[in-house]
């Protein structure tokens, strides 16, 4: 199990943190954690890793490498808009599970999916294929492979 969690907050009363000592827990912070926070996790079970960098970009690319060198290639990511925005900018996004529940809310300052910095245009889009649909309660899932397009000549 590995948490990105830049401030190192993560509650030491979490059930993640109470069984770090049977299942690994990899903490990622970067810089700015608290050297405190940092020993708490530690002593609880939990591995810190820090990344370093000056923005999420250059930390999550730091973070996929180590991943890669601890021989972690095939990695579930369950995040919020940033990380999976960053992810999608850095290319390293190759399949996508979607669930989508029949509610509507929102509005200008609403948080989507993917945030990140985006497809200036469309023809730069990522876009699924091998994609499935399917009825899962009265949610929708939504699954798919990433297909990049070619970048212009």
């Amino acid at each position: 199990r590995v948490v990105l969690d830049s401030r190192a907050r993560l509650p030491s009363t979490s059930r993640l943190v109470r069984s770090a000592g049977e299942v690994p827990v990899l903490v990622i912070t970067a810089p700015q954690a608290g050297a405190e926070d940092v020993a708490r996790l530690t002593a609880a079970g939990c591995e810190v890793f820090c990344c370093g960098g000056s923005n999420r970009v250059e930390r999550l690319d730091t973070l996929l490498a180590e991943l890669g060198r601890r021989r972690m290639t095939n990695v579930l990511v369950e995040g919020g808009s940033q990380v999976l925005g960053t992810l999608l900018d850095l290319d390293q996004i190759d399949e996508v599970h979607v669930f989508l529940a029949p509610k509507l809310f929102g509005g200008a300052a609403a948080p989507g999916p993917l945030a990140g910095l985006g497809r200036a245009a469309i023809e730069d889009r990522a876009q699924l294929e091998e994609m499935r649909i399917q009825a899962v309660g009265q949610d929708v899932y939504v699954s798919g492979r990433v297909r990049r397009t070619a970048p212009p000549a």
